[in-house]
């Protein structure tokens, strides 16, 4: 019999899901796990959107509360000099992408990261750039 296995994709929180999460968040985890299938999904957070949220900050606390949520391990994904060149790159085209936005776009464009997020800027700038993204509050945009 053949085993046919599914790839592995990740789905990357956008802070304003980020901050949803660490309060109470059963609804928002429902609906991600409900769209997502656990064994082949990888959930990843962004060094820019921890950054966002805490500065430079220990971010133990918020992997350990997503670990809980989500029973997996959380990556925690940085970014590179390359990303950082087509974040100005995109901001210079796309005039209503503002900082952070722009390398959170640039960090999934690259690795073809799912970005979740609840942001409706960032939802019209991620379908105008073809990124995948997904809205736990309307769960038929992805």
């Amino acid at each position: 019999m053949n085993d046919v296995k599914m790839p592995k994709f990740s789905i990357a929180l956008d802070s304003c899901v980020l901050i949803s999460l660490m309060g109470e968040s059963e609804n928002i985890v429902e609906k991600i796990k409900h769209a997502f299938n656990e064994k082949n999904t990888k959930i990843v957070l962004y060094r820019v959107v921890l950054n966002e949220i805490i500065g430079n900050g220990k971010t133990s606390k918020i992997r350990h509360r997503l670990s809980e949520l989500f029973n997996c391990v959380i990556e925690i994904v940085p970014i590179s000099e390359y990303e950082i060149q087509i974040a100005k790159e995109m901001s210079e085209i796309h005039k209503i992408i503002h900082r952070g936005d722009d390398q959170i776009l640039a960090i999934s464009k690259t690795r073809n990261d799912i970005v979740i997020t609840f942001d409706k800027k960032l939802i019209r700038t991620c379908n105008l750039l073809g990124i995948k993204f997904f809205n736990p509050f309307y769960q038929d945009d992805f």
